[in-house]
């Protein structure tokens, strides 16, 4: 019964799309609703058609970058959040994404200058902030500015220390390069309890526990 209500509710979308075609809105409610369905290239074309008549929604440009995040698509990402800037220039969340899409891409230069600018309009309390000085933090190492890169990862578990990812990239950095180790460990501890079932972040806390010789608690 419910599968046939859904059903009927993507034909009435579809429906409404060729009724008000002109209409970007239409098209957004159709994304939606193949979204919810698990259809995501269905619902991307959808999206792209309603941002072809109205750029001008947030809502619809962030579905797009989320479901083409999903793909892992980062060319795509590139271009997408781009165009997005080019409506909303002052967005740090369009930032975010061009920004990551240049690091995948290892277009490191391009990607500090992204993240940068976007800092200009990431205020003190939104919520991107730690990420985009994480993301600047895994770049810097990428080029390896380890100084420039510590000093960002410490930034970002300022304002949030308990960011398991950052805490496990962090520690594990500090104990490719032998510094620090006792600190790396203490972080790298923490990521596995905040995170107690994830494979990576006992394998860093294990590779710290061995830089530091304690081989039976690594093993």
């Amino acid at each position: 019964r419910f599968n046939q209500k859904k059903e009927n509710a993507l034909k009435l979308c579809s429906v409404l799309t060729v009724i008000h075609n002109t209409n970007s809105q239409s098209y957004a409610i159709y994304g939606h609703f193949l979204y919810r369905d698990k259809k995501d290239k269905k619902a991307e074309e959808q999206y792209i058609k309603s941002l072809d008549i109205n750029p001008n929604n947030t809502d619809v440009w962030t579905h797009l970058l989320f479901l083409q995040t999903k793909e892992k698509d980062f060319v795509k990402i590139q271009r997408t959040s781009s165009d997005a800037l080019n409506y909303f220039p002052t967005d740090p969340l369009y930032y975010y994404y061009n920004g990551i899409a240049h690091y995948q891409l290892k277009n490191y230069k391009k990607a500090i200058e992204v993240f940068k600018n976007g800092l200009e309009f990431t205020t003190e309390d939104n919520i991107f902030l730690p990420d985009f000085y994480s993301s600047l933090g895994d770049i810097f190492h990428k080029i390896k500015e380890y100084e420039k890169s510590d000093s960002l990862y410490e930034l970002s578990l300022s304002y949030n220390f308990e960011n398991s990812v950052v805490l496990n990239n962090y520690s594990y950095y500090l104990s490719l390069r032998k510094k620090n180790l006792e600190k790396a460990k203490e972080m790298s501890k923490l990521s596995n309890i905040l995170d107690p079932n994830n494979g990576t972040f006992q394998d860093t806390y294990a590779w710290v526990l061995y830089q530091l010789g304690k081989y039976n608690e690594a093993k």
